[in-house]
């Protein structure tokens, strides 16, 4: 997965930690909340279902989220989340 440098601009991360699943889980949430079309198909909706119910994320986002990936439109552009 690519990581956009610019969502990360604030923080500083070893390799080994680019690599961690507690990375992809705070970087998941930071493309949900600040990222573009193409850094959600970094992502891949797959790992973003993987960990959507683990993220820090408002209930509102969540469920912003899921009813967005729900969307027959948006499950052909990302692939289905199953």
């Amino acid at each position: 997965m690519k990581i956009n440098k610019k969502l990360i601009w604030d923080y500083e991360f070893s390799e080994s930690e680019l690599h961690s699943e507690m990375f992809l889980k705070w970087y998941i949430v930071r493309v949900l909340e600040r990222g573009t079309d193409k850094d959600l198909q970094q992502i891949g909706i797959k790992n973003i279902f993987k960990y959507l119910k683990e993220l820090n994320l408002s209930r509102s986002q969540r469920e912003f989220w899921e009813w967005y990936f729900s969307l027959p439109d948006v499950r052909k552009k990302y692939g289905n989340s199953h």
